[in-house]
């Protein structure tokens, strides 16, 4: 049963609780107290209960400081042990030997500050001295080149000086391929501008690019070798045995060092790219008659790659367009018509200048032959070089037909006879073959050419501009 007082009951209870019960109280004391008792010892409870959480978070906070001495104690002990065998493998591993970085040049006999021009004097000197034609010791001769392959290189006579033979075995470890077959470089692909007149003539074209070149101070390798250490993830072998599947055991190139077996800091000069960029030049030879687009590859001219290999350097050829002449493969097509009067047109002889890649001919019709105007008329031989150079395409002309602004009455009867004789003569415009010889005085027949093939591609294809009218282009 609940009770409820008000504040001055409960000031009144809790004064009479702090005295001493009286020896003789009455039922309504009595019954007061009793619930007074009970707040007390609530209040008592709850208290406690405060002093019992305390009490936990306080042991669970030393339960955490006591985990993370133990473990500080562990990472100690672990630590130790670490150095412990450290040490223990340094002192197993037997002491390097003493460096010998006067024997060489004892050999050439020069001293240790000597420049590169006294270690060539000194080196002729020597062969002269030991060659085995001049009756020397073969040995003694093989001495004293290897000897000066060391010293006339500055990346090796650095790692010599430091750390003598042991230091040039451990590059020549280094600098050999370890099982992998050399890969070479993507090749570098230049375009090489060609005019038809190029393309007609053939011969030598110069190219100018930039490729990249091995690093002069690094040797290509983008590293210090002089500083090199041993690398720790494959023991200096530079291949790592992986197991794949099952009990199959797979030997793969270490990713630590990249296959070379040590780690070295990069070299400054190429930032450990091991390369540098640099202009370069060549020289090919276009072939007669090239076609646009043609690859002309020359090895060993691109860019360096791995373990000094180097790429091969292919050329486009992109032809330049022409002002006079469109190609159409072996074929040059003239793009601007040749004037020819109304006589010669009509059964007249045509003979007009014609220019080609060479020189300008005259060029003529077969007697009779009527030109009109809108049509293709080819002449043999021409053209651009076709089958390595052995024969040669068509130079294809059209004319442009001058007519007279009027005729007389005189002029008119006299074409009106001539037309009336023969009413197929003004439209007879059939191919014909050339004939065997020009006549005299020109270089070349034409006769009446049909542009009936469609191009192979779109480049090929005589733009519209270039078409006389009333001719259809297939």
């Amino acid at each position: 049963m609940a009770h409820y007082y008000g504040r001055d009951t409960i000031d009144d209870l809790l004064s009479g609780a702090r005295s001493p019960p009286r020896k003789h109280q009455s039922p309504t004391e009595r019954y007061m107290r009793s619930p007074l008792s009970e707040l007390i010892n609530d209040a008592r409870r709850a208290q406690r209960r405060k002093s019992c959480d305390d009490i936990l978070r306080e042991a669970r906070e030393a339960e955490l400081q006591s985990e993370s001495a133990r473990l500080r104690e562990e990472i100690s002990r672990l630590e130790a042990e670490r150095a412990a065998a450290k040490r223990a493998y340094a002192e197993s591993k037997p002491p390097p030997p003493p460096p010998s970085p006067r024997q060489l040049y004892d050999t050439l006999g020069v001293s240790r500050d000597a420049s590169d021009t006294d270690i060539k004097k000194a080196y002729r000197k020597q062969c002269l001295r030991h060659h085995p034609d001049k009756g020397g010791d073969a040995e003694a001769f093989q001495k004293v080149k290897d000897a000066h392959d060391v010293l006339s290189d500055p990346q090796k006579r650095a790692v010599y000086d430091a750390k003598g033979d042991r230091g040039l075995k451990k590059i020549e470890e280094v600098l050999q391929t370890k099982e992998y077959d050399v890969v070479k470089p993507q090749p570098k692909v230049v375009v090489c501008s060609a005019t038809l007149a190029d393309i007609a003539c053939g011969g030598a074209a110069a190219l100018k690019f930039r490729r990249r070149v091995g690093c002069a101070c690094c040797g290509g390798t983008g590293a210090r070798l002089d500083r090199a250490e041993p690398c720790l993830a494959c023991d200096g072998s530079g291949v790592l045995v992986m197991p794949t599947d099952g009990f199959r055991l797979e030997r793969l190139p270490c990713g630590a060092c990249d296959g070379c077996g040590v780690r070295a800091p990069e070299c400054r000069e190429c930032c450990g790219a091991g390369f540098r960029v640099e202009a370069g030049s060549c020289s090919i030879e276009i072939p007669k008659g090239a076609e646009d687009g043609a690859r002309i590859t020359v090895e060993d001219e691109g860019d360096i790659g791995v373990c000094g290999t180097r790429g091969d350097l292919v050329a486009i050829i992109r032809v330049e367009d022409d002002d006079q002449f469109y190609r159409r493969g072996a074929d040059l097509i003239l793009k601007t018509p040749l004037k020819v009067s109304l006589r010669d047109a009509l059964g007249g002889t045509v003979d007009v200048a014609a220019p080609t890649l060479d020189a300008s001919v005259r060029i003529r019709t077969s007697p009779g032959t009527v030109v009109a105007p809108g049509r293709f008329y080819a002449s043999e031989g021409l053209g651009l070089p076709a089958h390595e150079g052995y024969l040669r395409g068509r130079l294809v002309v059209s004319f442009d037909v001058e007519f007279p602004a009027r005729l007389s009455e005189a002029q008119a009867v006299s074409v009106a006879k001539a037309l009336d004789g023969d009413p197929g003569a003004a439209t007879d415009g059939g191919s014909a073959a050339p004939e065997a010889a020009p006549p005299d005085g020109a270089d070349a027949y034409v006769y009446p050419y049909e542009l009936d093939k469609p191009p192979e591609t779109p480049r090929e294809r005589v733009p519209p501009e270039f078409v006389p009218d009333g001719c259809s282009q297939m």
